[in-house]
């Protein structure tokens, strides 16, 4: 599934893919790849879907495997979504 909209004036191009639609649970884990920073923007949508309060922590790669920037930590509050808008630095990639 993909949602692809195109804004005429801007010339810009936006693309929705759920990479990750699995319930991941109590010290569940789950990758993303290929996150981009240079040219595109990635967002990632955190939800809890239990009606319980949760804590995630984001940790990104890039192409080395090496850490880049510190992780993020968002706790949600049941039913809450969190939008982590651009996460990726400019300066770096997660994928190779």
């Amino acid at each position: 599934l993909c949602d692809l909209s195109i804004a005429a004036e801007s010339a810009r191009f936006g693309q929705a893919v759920p990479a990750l639609t699995t319930f991941l649970g109590d010290g569940g884990s789950g990758v993303l790849v290929g996150l981009r920073g240079e040219v595109f923007r990635s967002n990632v949508i955190l939800v809890e879907v239990v009606g319980a309060a949760a804590k995630v922590v984001v940790t990104l790669h890039g192409p080395t495997g090496d850490a880049v920037g510190a992780p993020i930590l968002r706790r949600l509050a049941p039913y809450e979504q969190a939008f982590l808008n651009d996460i990726v630095p400019v300066s770096s990639s997660t994928s190779g």
